[in-house]
């Protein structure tokens, strides 16, 4: 590759505390850590990470959920860190990464929405009819 270009990658770390103590993480989020039965279902701390595979152009997305340290004392808090990057064997021209770009953005945007309920977007992010 003779652009200089290592790789290329667009990512968003969003920051989630909710603004109620007694959340359940099912009215808010669509991406879950699963645990078996019987193993209780309390999960206090969780780091979930998945990398997921997309063709044309040929990249990555890595989705990493868990939770945090909140800013507010006695709150939950989450982040939700979307990942989209070039692959080794895929990486764009310099012409490309404009296109790649818009790709990865509307990618990560889809990622975004499905991971929230309906809940979620109304109450935390004032969208009305998601």
């Amino acid at each position: 590759n003779s652009s200089g270009l290592s790789s290329v990658a667009l990512r968003y770390i969003n920051h989630i505390e909710p603004p109620y103590p007694d959340v359940e993480l099912e009215d808010y989020f669509r991406v879950m850590p699963q645990i078996p039965q019987p193993i209780p279902q309390i999960f206090p701390a969780f780091l979930l990470n998945v990398d997921i595979p997309y063709e044309s152009p040929v990249s990555g997305l890595r989705i990493i959920f868990g939770t945090v340290v909140p800013k507010m004392q006695g709150n939950f808090a989450y982040v939700l860190d979307l990942n989209m990057y070039s692959t080794n064997d895929s990486l764009p021209s310099n012409e490309e990464v404009s296109g790649w770009l818009e790709i990865a953005h509307e990618r990560i945007e889809i990622a975004f929405d499905a991971s929230f309920t309906e809940r979620a977007h109304c109450e935390l992010f004032g969208e009305v009819g998601k």
